[in-house]
């Protein structure tokens, strides 16, 4: 069977044919996982448990703590490593002060789903080599009776928080332990 666009049957002297499509046939017409849901770009949280830090935290930490930075929008800069480590050991202190149970901190479950509220937070050198990137998450996944329990986790139930997706001060998914107290990275891009 040919088929001929609209402008080769316009040539012939040809009309083409529009064919009625009944509701009845627009609901038994396949979709695509796409067509159904709306595309949300998130994370997932692996290996064990991780931490985010309230908006409301961060600022208080860097309102009150004595290390010397400078902020330039999203980018705060240390004047150097020692520096830097501290500010976000100050930022971590602060969620122990606001969610104090438990597990310290706005602690996460193994595969916690979050969504990505796409901003990004920057502890950064003098040079401008990142040390700790951090990203905006919502938590999807309930902590409060979470479908695979986890009892080092306290933090109340869609919190939105920072995550830390980089760390340059050597620890990873991999590696046990936290180097300098900072946390590894443990969260994983979906999508």
């Amino acid at each position: 069977m040919a088929v001929f666009s609209p402008s080769v049957l316009h040539a012939q002297g040809k009309q083409p044919r529009s064919i009625p499509i009944s509701t009845e046939t627009r609901m038994s017409v396949a979709r695509s996982f796409r067509q159904q849901s709306p595309y949300v770009k998130g994370m997932c949280t692996v290996i064990a448990t991780a931490w985010i830090y309230p908006a409301a935290d961060v600022e208080i930490a860097l309102a009150t703590t004595t290390t010397p930075y400078t902020r330039v929008g999203n980018i705060i800069t240390g004047q150097d490593i020692s520096g830097c480590i501290a500010l976000a050991e100050a930022i971590f202190q602060q969620t122990a002060v606001t969610q104090p149970n438990g597990n310290v901190g706005y602690a996460l479950g193994e595969v916690t789903f979050l969504t990505d509220r796409g901003k990004d937070l920057f502890i950064k050198l003098p040079s401008g080599e990142t040390v700790i990137q951090y990203r905006l998450l919502k938590q999807a996944t309930p902590q409060q009776n979470p479908p695979i329990p986890s009892p080092a986790v306290d933090t109340p139930n869609e919190t939105i928080g920072y995550g830390i997706i980089f760390n340059a001060l050597g620890t990873d998914a991999g590696t046990p332990g936290y180097l300098y107290n900072i946390d590894p990275v443990r969260f994983a891009r979906l999508g």
